[in-house]
């Protein structure tokens, strides 16, 4: 049922208006600060638009780039062909496009390029530019401070290597690399003649595998002398 509106409340000014109009009577008195403030306003959502316009053509751009040289070390690789041009490439990503995701996996895999050609030390320092640029938790910081530990390993500088087997294996998502985090640090409590912590990873290791080749290998392990 509608209800009868008075003669009373028909007279009454309407609310609406009311609004209107103390809002034009606001903006009347303040109009200058109202005008400076709704241009500055403008200004930086303009800024923000275009950055974030800018941001997203860069890693389209570094995206596309990365994923033609990653297609053309594929094929280096596979022919056997000399890595110096490719290397050129990745490094180019990086100084183009510094702030992108590309440039981040190019960092990576420089690292592992230069690994794969015995240069052990500019392995190590792609790769810890690469954990600068990526210090939250995820699967590849876990590979990257795996990575670390496996070529200072190759320099017999165990004590560094244990560090950084240690770090990843503190990550979340180092996880579901547990098994192989433990086994990298029994090889290196070995090569460091501490046989008691040497045994006690590998059997972490057993433990945490569901290979039934890496069990049988580690639980031979576990009896080390």
């Amino acid at each position: 049922m509608v209800e009868k509106i008075t003669k009373k409340e028909l007279k009454q000014p309407d609310r609406f208006q009311i609004f209107l109009a103390n809002l034009l009577s606001f903006f009347l008195q303040h109009r200058k600060k109202v005008i400076i403030g709704g241009t500055a306003l403008v200004i930086i959502i303009f800024i923000i638009g275009g950055w974030l316009y800018y941001q997203h053509d860069q890693e389209m751009r570094a995206l596309t780039l990365y994923t033609k040289v990653s297609e053309d070390y594929r094929l280096a690789v596979a022919e056997k062909k000399d890595l110096t041009p490719i290397i050129a490439a990745f490094k180019d990503i990086v100084n183009r496009y510094p702030h992108t995701q590309s440039a981040s996996y190019a960092l990576f895999r420089l690292g592992n390029i230069y690994v794969r050609e015995g240069k052990i030390d500019e392995g190590i320092s792609w790769f810890k530019k690469y954990i600068e640029q990526n210090r939250k938790d995820n699967e590849l910081l876990v590979i990257a401070y795996n990575a670390l530990g496996i070529c200072y390993e190759e320099k017999g500088e165990f004590k560094l290597a244990l560090e950084n087997y240690e770090k990843a294996s503190r990550l979340k998502s180092g996880a579901m690399f547990e098994s192989i985090n433990y086994a990298n640090m029994a090889r290196v409590y070995e090569a460091l003649k501490d046989i008691k912590k040497a045994t006690e990873y590998y059997e972490k290791a057993r433990t945490k595998t569901v290979d039934p080749v890496l069990k049988d290998w580690y639980a031979r392990k576990t009896n080390l002398k």
